[in-house]
């Protein structure tokens, strides 16, 4: 990953999701989806604090059109959990007998 693409996406990091819209955009083939955050990643255009930050998906850095984001299982995560719930399993069967 480039280190432009960190430093932008990664101002993200720490905000939460509060709300979400699509919004009509009549010259656009597509609605835009959008994330209002609210967070420590809340800063206006001219780096002041803000109380809450649109993140709009467009599908090109142009504002073509509204985009589209895949959302993705989190394989390690779901990986860890399935290891916890056999162990947690394996005690309480021990426990049992």
């Amino acid at each position: 990953m480039s280190d432009n693409y960190k430093k932008y996406y990664g101002q993200l990091v720490g905000c939460k999701i509060v709300d979400f819209y699509m919004e009509k955009d009549e010259d656009a083939l597509n609605d835009w989806p959008v994330f209002i955050l609210q967070g420590a990643c809340a800063l206006s255009d001219t780096g002041e604090n803000s109380d809450k930050v649109r993140l709009v998906l467009s599908q090109d850095e142009e504002g073509n059109g509204g985009g589209f984001a895949f959302i993705e299982e989190v394989v390690e995560a779901q990986e860890k959990l399935r290891e916890m719930r056999k162990v947690y399993e394996a005690k309480k069967k021990m426990e049992t007998v």
